[in-house]
């Protein structure tokens, strides 16, 4: 290897460490992930446990034929095990292991599954051709994967202009098999919303590829492939990609996106531009889904705005969106949280594991749980 090679290997590796040792605190708790049908735990211990009634899209619970019918309450996957996380899209379900590999299952009607072919999986199954894999995405109908050389690699309902290819694929259904995205490496963060996949450069770089880019990145050059890159934004340290998308700037501060000034619009009538939140600082994290926003500060505990319907922000009301950001009421720091569509979940230090915005019991003045309350206990690490 030549010097100056081991110059940019030593270098990335440098850059590396701080998102390693985050995702290393961060498994002081399991890691959670869920579309409100199906919710996944995966316990320190490696061992997963899943809930909800899943069946969209033909999304099981991961039992396989042996399928037990809907989960009220976490229940251990048999035979799964050295497991450091999780993704869940509407219609898969991806699981990182501990020899840095992927298993997934799902509906696979576009290959998000990752098989080869179109057909159900109901039990997880080794993604083929992948290794040396650090973190794992699921969109809708596509999954991806960044390798430990930061490169990105997608399958499922993908376009050749995703892939940053000027040529056709050879199967234009999708892409059954793990294919890398050219012309971009040192990705850290690969989120998808309702466009292209987004992704985060170690250095705070954020870039796209595809033909339908979100509108704050600008329009494409015509004929143009390859990622391009989000122009004019200050460093970033984690994307919250969904519909409007959010980004967690160096400095702590969130930007969200949102309709540009009429001026603007009346030439380009789908222009989205960044705007601050206010009353938001020190974000670690931002997650998202359907509308609600719930941001993780530096010091655990949880902000949210956006979409209170049903109890979804724990704020003690069920019947509005909010503004501005608030705290879940009475929940205090968290270790690990998600937000699964309108039902939030939350680790505390001690273990145990808060959710809101789920349906509450028979005896409550409340048709859903407007307020975080404790719902089980989990093994957490000192």
């Amino acid at each position: 290897m030549s010097p100056s090679r081991r110059m940019r290997v030593f270098a990335w590796c440098v850059a590396l460490v701080p998102a390693l040792l985050d995702a290393q605190a961060a498994r002081r708790a399991p890691a959670m992930a869920g579309n409100q049908l199906l919710n996944v735990l995966v316990e320190l211990d490696g061992t997963v446990k899943v809930w909800g009634p899943a069946g969209m899209w033909e999304l099981t619970r991961g039992f396989g034929a042996a399928d037990p019918g809907t989960q009220e309450v976490p229940t251990a996957l048999p035979g799964v095990s050295g497991i450091v996380d999780v993704a869940v899209g509407p219609s898969q379900v991806l699981l990182l292991t501990r020899d840095s590999t992927v298993l997934a299952w799902g509906g696979n009607d576009r290959c998000e599954v990752g098989t080869g072919t179109t057909r159900t999986i109901k039990s997880p199954v080794l993604v083929q051709g992948l290794t040396r894999v650090v973190a794992i995405s699921a969109g809708e109908f596509t999954s991806a994967a960044i390798r430990a050389d930061g490169t990105v690699w997608l399958w499922g309902n993908v376009e050749a202009s995703n892939l940053g290819l000027d040529r056709p694929l050879a199967d234009d259904r999708c892409v059954g098999h793990p294919v890398q995205v050219a012309g971009i490496d040192h990705v850290v963060q690969v989120e998808f919303g309702a466009t292209d996949p987004v992704m985060l450069k170690d250095d705070g770089s954020v870039w796209t590829v595809g033909k339908k880019p979100s509108s704050i990145f600008g329009a494409r050059p015509a004929g143009g492939v390859g990622p391009i890159r989000l122009p004019n934004v200050a460093p970033v340290a984690a994307l919250g990609v969904g519909d409007p998308s959010v980004l967690v700037l160096a400095d702590g501060h969130v930007l969200i996106e949102g309709p540009a000034p009429k001026s603007v619009r009346d030439r380009d009538p789908k222009a989205n531009v960044l705007r601050p939140v206010p009353n938001l600082a020190t974000v670690r994290r931002v997650k998202t889904h359907n509308g609600t926003f719930m941001a993780q500060l530096a010091d655990g505990t949880l902000r949210g705005w956006g979409n209170g319907y049903h109890g979804s922000l724990g704020s003690g009301h069920g019947d509005r969106a909010n503004e501005p950001p608030t705290e879940p009421i009475r929940l205090g720091p968290v270790l690990s949280y998600m937000q699964s569509g309108g039902e939030g979940y939350a680790i505390r230090p001690d273990g145990t594991l808060m959710r809101w915005g789920v349906l509450a019991p028979e005896s409550s003045a409340t048709e859903f749980e407007l307020k975080p309350v404790p719902w089980r206990k989990v093994t957490v690490a000192p």
